[in-house]
């Protein structure tokens, strides 16, 4: 059985995304602490999730 299209996971030049209006805006907190975390790890723990739109 094929995973489900939503569950397929790519790796994606940040370049590629286009970050559109967002429903709230971002805490610079919680930003802050992703940047921390990536410093210290060395790679984002929990994918961010993007989805593919029809002309792009």
């Amino acid at each position: 059985m094929r995973a489900p299209n939503w569950q397929k996971i790519d790796t994606l030049p940040v370049s590629v995304i286009q970050v559109e209006a967002r429903l709230r805006t971002a805490s610079p907190t919680a930003v802050a602490s992703i940047v921390s975390s990536i410093q210290e790890v060395g790679s984002i723990l929990q994918p961010l999730l993007v989805r593919k739109v029809k002309d792009g």
